[in-house]
């Protein structure tokens, strides 16, 4: 039925949920987060780069570390998989089972990771992320 939550990121004017995000602009400061940020989204880009040369890969759209990757039917034509396919849900749950936690966007995976995440912990969940869509867009006629 395709039930998702899919503004789950936003703090809603919770007020447990803004003490949170103060505390965490805090530790931004305290802790000079944004610093790396650069040096971590070319890492990153270099990472997802293999990426583009596959065919269901439509694009991948990157600013900093937000990242949409577009899953499409085909890459010439930019044809999307449909709705009911469900290909950004099914590529999802595949990062799920090798260890990493992400969510589509409809056919599109979104892939924010944590700003204090190390480059060690970047490699691993691109390596993950780039595994999950190859073995779901390109394993046969069930993709």
């Amino acid at each position: 039925e395709q039930k998702t939550f899919f503004h789950g990121h936003s703090f809603t004017g919770n007020p447990l949920g803004c003490a949170v995000a103060l505390a965490s602009l805090k530790l931004f400061e305290e802790r000079s987060m944004l610093s790396g940020v650069r040096a971590k989204a070319s890492l990153v880009e270099h990472r997802l780069a293999a990426l583009k040369e596959r065919p269901h890969v439509g694009d991948i759209r990157q600013q900093g570390l937000m990242i949409g990757i577009e899953l499409v039917r085909d890459k010439n034509t930019r044809e999307p998989y449909e709705w009911v396919e469900r290909i950004g849900v099914r590529t999802s749950l595949k990062a799920r089972e090798l260890g990493m936690l992400t969510r589509p966007l409809g056919n599109v995976i979104v892939f924010i990771p944590p700003l204090a995440s190390s480059e060690a912990e970047l490699e691993l969940m691109t390596a993950i992320l780039v595994e999950a869509i190859i073995c779901v867009t390109e394993s046969g006629p069930a993709a």
